[in-house]
Order: structure tokens, then sequence, then C-alpha cells
């Protein structure tokens, strides 16, 4: 997978998933505070300074190699980028599948317009 391609699907996953957010401190008892999404400044740093987080497989046959990579929630927006060896499988890869709950109407919606917002660089 390219670079370009990467970028492309890293993109395409934060769209999926409303892109990422991070709470601001605000005064008052608001718990949790209220996501905003963070400025391209901070998303970069971010990018820059991910950390593997999650279990990674890889599990090879007749020398062809699958990934599995395991989340459980995203309890802070640094999160939301991943780390080099999760960056390192991605490129590796030719097909990427993501389990998403289909039956929300909002995921569905997200869906179809980062599918049509992304379809040029998915091509």
């Amino acid at each position: 997978m390219t670079a370009r391609r990467l970028a492309a699907v890293l993109a395409w996953l934060a769209a999926v998933a409303g892109g990422p957010a991070h709470a601001t401190a605000t005064p008052g008892p608001t718990c949790p505070p209220v996501p905003t999404q963070p400025t391209p400044e901070m998303a970069a740093a971010a990018m820059h300074e991910a950390v593997d987080l999650g279990p990674l497989w890889k599990a090879t046959k007749d020398g062809r190699a699958v990934y599995l990579y395991g989340t459980i929630h995203v309890a802070q927006w640094t999160w939301t980028y991943p780390g080099p060896h999760v960056r390192r499988a991605l490129q590796a890869s030719d097909v990427v599948a993501l389990e998403l709950d289909l039956t929300d109407p909002d995921i569905l919606a997200r869906l179809q317009k980062a599918v049509l917002r992304t379809r040029h660089f998915l091509a």
C-alpha cells in the first residue's frame, strides 16, 4: 500500500468514525467534557507521536500474511491515530476490513458520506 493510499485509508477511517475529537476543559460540573475537533496542528502532532495500542496479530501461510488489530474503545483523542507497527501493517495490506455497526443509522450515513468523499483516493 502506498503512502498516499495509506493516508487516504486513515482519512477515511477518521471520517467514518466522525473524526478524532478531544476533550477541552469547561467550567462547571460537565463530565465528561464536551468533545471538540482538534486543530490541524494538534492532529499532526498526535499522528507523529502515536504509539501502538491494542493487540496486533500476524498470521502467515504460504507466503501470505493477515493482520488482526483489536481495539476496545477510543478513550483519548490521541489514541485515534495508529502507532508505527499498525501503520506498517496497513502499508503491507492489500485490503483493509472494518467492523462497523451498519444497523446504526448515524454510522451508515457517515460511511456513505465518507465513501463518496474519498472514492477518488481509493480507486
